[in-house]
């Protein structure tokens, strides 16, 4: 079963006023979730690698790698496909059991680099790689790796991610890795995101290794997929999501995936107007209700328990005497400092640097409440002052997604490099996206 906590910005709204506050809902696992005592789901993976000719060489020598790392990793009840995407595709070995390892890797080292990039081609053949081995008791996904532009074959990025989310809802999700400085980070962080899966990203070949360690400890700790949050606020209560979570057809919110020793979450703004009978109440008014509808474990749909939220109405004099929660603080900051790398990624691909230098010192007076936000500017800043537009692209387009998406740790703590460490390769916070973490 899994746990919601609904934490308040603060405990009390205010009478005779505007009420506008946020509100950060969480979402974790009981200690009979947890994966001491238990397998991981079998697998049912499709590797995808784009052979293209800028692959050629040490990068498609450590995505190889990488895909045998995998394959070493996995059980004999897991499924693997190994795909290759150039201007044709090749399904170097087609949808079996991981029973025969020697053979996989044989495979994959003989994989060769060749002409243009058929990505959606090449993801759209590891669909139908995957489709008839697709129920709710096994895991899934399609990892996909480019460091290339799709310009053969289809190319439109919305009829892409249309087509990824239809699969996502079939059961098959999708996580990315971009290689390098010319991929395009908007298709395949846009993939991940419809897909609900992992957008990664490396700046050079050896950073592959890490990313692909990361998602496979997530997949082989998940321990909850397919989250829906269900929110409802009391009439006359308006609710907005920051997060930049999509909404399934039933208006739930769709989280990330849960691992063990993580939480999902979501940042909420309420908003009450000044004229509410609320506010003018010495009572304790109700705000809203939520709850998570998933898959468990065992890949059967459940419901959690439904989780409320209460307030007591203090007079507006009392505003100075109660405190913000600093949760909240810290992820709100969070969710603002992905809104500017947004905006600054933007203009970095119109080479508009003035708006890039000002909004870096927006992200620095957030940075001055949150030391990880602080880290990741240092960082990122020196892309800027060279005017290195490639990357400084990928790393703010990537630094937001994981904002916006990231897991939780249990023991969330102000940041620090050697705190992290200690933490599962999916639940660490890194300073700089496309680098392998302490880099």
């Amino acid at each position: 079963m899994l746990n919601l906590e609904i934490i308040p910005e603060r405990n009390f709204l205010l009478k005779k006023t505007v009420n506008s506050s946020e509100v950060l809902i969480k979402v974790s696992g009981s200690e009979e979730t947890s994966l001491s005592s238990l397998n991981r789901l079998p697998l049912n993976i499709a590797i995808v690698l784009d052979r293209s000719g800028s692959m050629s060489g040490h990068p498609l020598n450590e995505a190889k790698q990488s895909a045998k790392m995998l394959i070493d990793r996995m059980n004999e009840d897991d499924r693997v496909s190994i795909i290759t995407f150039d201007n044709r595709v090749d399904v170097i070995a087609s949808n079996q059991h991981v029973t025969n390892k020697n053979f996989l890797k044989r495979k994959i080292d003989e994989i060769e680099t060749g002409g243009m990039t058929a990505l959606y081609d090449g993801w759209s053949v590891a669909v139908d790689q995957l489709i008839n081995h697709v129920n709710d008791q096994t895991f899934s996904r399609i990892m996909l790796l480019s460091d290339g532009c799709a310009n053969q074959g289809l190319t439109d990025a919305k009829i892409i991610c249309k087509e990824v989310a239809a699969q996502c809802e079939e059961g098959i999700s999708t996580s990315t890795y971009g290689l390098g400085r010319n991929f395009n980070e908007e298709l395949m962080t846009a993939m991940a995101k419809n897909g609900h899966g992992i957008a990664h990203y490396g700046q050079t070949a050896d950073d592959l290794l890490d990313l692909f360690i990361e998602e496979f400890d997530l997949i082989s700790s998940t321990i909850a997929r397919r989250l829906r949050l269900r929110v409802r606020s009391e009439a006359g209560i308006r609710i907005d999501l920051v997060n930049d979570f999509p909404v399934d057809e039933n208006g739930y919110f769709v989280l990330p995936d849960l691992a063990k020793d993580g939480q999902a979450w979501a940042l909420f703004k309420i908003f009450i107007d000044r004229d509410d009978p609320r506010n003018k109440t010495d009572e304790t008014t109700k705000i809203l209700k939520s709850q998570v509808q998933y898959l468990d474990f065992h890949g059967e749909e459940k419901l959690s328990e439904w989780s409320s939220l209460s307030l007591k109405v203090a007079p507006l004099d009392k505003l100075e005497e109660i405190a913000i929660n600093e949760e909240v603080r810290q992820r709100s900051l969070e969710l603002q400092a992905a809104k500017v790398y947004d905006r600054a990624q933007r203009a970095a691909r119109y080479g508009d640097w003035e708006t890039v230098d000002r909004l870096l010192v927006d992200l620095k007076s957030l940075g001055n409440d949150s030391p990880w936000i602080d880290a990741s500017i240092e960082k990122i800043t020196q892309y800027a002052k060279t005017r290195q537009n490639e990357y400084f692209s990928k790393e703010a387009s990537y630094s937001s997604s994981r904002l916006n998406s990231r897991l939780l740790s249990n023991s969330e703590i102000l940041y620090s490099v050697d705190h992290e460490v200690s933490k599962p390769s999916y639940l660490r916070r890194k300073s700089e996206q496309g680098k392998r973490f302490g880099r």
